[in-house]
């Protein structure tokens, strides 16, 4: 079946034919294109189809799916979005399909976070994927940068991936198998990063205000402790040990110094 996703009535036609096929339990939004240009001179039609493919078609595709999983004879169902490293970065030139993808993160977040547990949501952010739409900016590339093509695809598409090479489609298909198997079922408003270290790794752009690294410790139930080698202990008494939950980067006397571990 053939559909054009930037039309409500195609999307309609989509998931009603599919419902005829069988019970509806998983959807995938995985299509999307690609516009270079920055933002003073990015074209605002071009602008609007890569919003209603990439975001809108997604909204609407989950919006009319999801009733029929809670339909389905658990009461389940599993979205899943193909998101980007640039939901996790935003790189020049690329203003919409950034804004897309930060927004396919929160939109799996939404559905995940009114699922009550049966109806989940995931994104899957990868690097550079072989595929045309991925080649085909290249020459765009090279010639807005006043490089050579190949100087786009070695310092500026995979500069800072730990993995020299592009990821090839099966493994992005398999990722998303995973994601909509049993096996995943605590990915609930998650992502799947498989960058090759680009969002970890990027160095820090010119004209970045000075930064310190903190560790936020968020336990709920636990009693405060200034150190971190002390005990703390849960309301019933029992001895829990902080342990550091994740790296936040903040900007120095972004928050009181109460609140901080200094690395």
């Amino acid at each position: 079946m053939t559909f054009d996703l930037t039309k409500d009535e195609d999307i309609e036609h989509a998931v009603a034919e599919s419902v005829k096929l069988g019970t509806v339990k998983y959807l995938v939004n995985i299509a999307g294109i690609q516009h270079i240009d920055p933002v003073e001179n990015f074209p605002m039609e071009k602008y609007d189809l890569m919003q209603r493919l990439m975001l809108r078609a997604p909204f609407y595709l989950s919006k009319l799916t999801i009733p029929h999983m809670k339909k389905s004879s658990d009461g389940t169902g599993v979205i899943g979005n193909m998101a980007s490293v640039h939901a996790h970065i935003c790189t020049v030139n690329k203003p919409v399909y950034n804004i897309t993808k930060f927004g396919l993160k929160a939109l799996s977040q939404s559905i995940s976070a009114e699922g009550d547990g049966k109806v989940r949501s995931f994104t899957v952010s990868t690097g550079f994927v072989r595929t045309p739409l991925a080649l085909n900016q290249i020459p765009a590339q090279a010639e807005q940068r006043g490089i050579r093509p190949e100087e786009v695809v070695q310092d500026v598409m995979m500069g800072h991936s730990r993995i020299k090479e592009m990821m090839c489609p099966i493994e992005v298909a398999n990722l998303f198998i995973f994601g909509f198997s049993r096996f995943a079922k605590y990915l609930v408003g998650g992502d799947l990063l498989f960058d090759g270290g680009m969002a970890k790794f990027l160095p820090p752009q010119v004209g970045e205000p000075p930064e310190q690294v903190f560790c936020i410790a968020l336990i709920p139930a636990l009693k405060y402790s200034p150190s971190w080698h002390r005990p703390l202990y849960h309301a019933h008494g029992s001895p829990s040990r902080l342990y550091r939950s994740r790296w936040l980067r903040f900007p120095a006397g972004f928050l009181p110094r109460d609140f901080l571990f200094s690395q």
